[in-house]
């Protein structure tokens, strides 16, 4: 009988610890606030398509298309491309997504589309 209670503690707990660590991933693949359409302020031929299952489509201009996977940590969207095999970095302040250049200056800002 004491093993069974003992037994029935332990596996309270875990289950417990189980459920309390399951949302503490570093992906967070699936964030739906970011989802959507963030176009080029400066020139419309060029967008992020961020979709809520952890996938991209980035046209860079008329002839240029990426597809790939995405993540963010706090402000910082990673996009991973899989035809290039590299990773562009943007930083997300509101509704505006900015890209800068080696040196910092910005390269392009993207807002989302209503």
């Amino acid at each position: 009988m004491k093993n069974n209670a003992i037994y029935s503690i332990f596996l309270l707990l875990f289950i417990g610890a189980g459920v309390l660590f399951a949302g503490c991933t570093t992906s967070t693949v699936t964030n739906p606030g970011i989802a959507g359409k963030y176009v080029d302020e400066d020139n419309h031929k060029y967008f992020i398509e961020i979709n809520s299952d952890g996938t991209f489509y980035y046209k860079a201009g008329s002839s240029f298309g990426y597809n790939g996977k995405w993540e963010m940590k706090a402000n910082s969207l990673r996009l991973h491309t899989e035809t290039l095999g590299t990773t562009i970095e943007l930083e997300k302040q509101g509704s505006t997504l900015y890209q800068y250049t080696e040196r910092g200056a910005v390269e392009k800002r993207f807002v989302k589309e209503d």
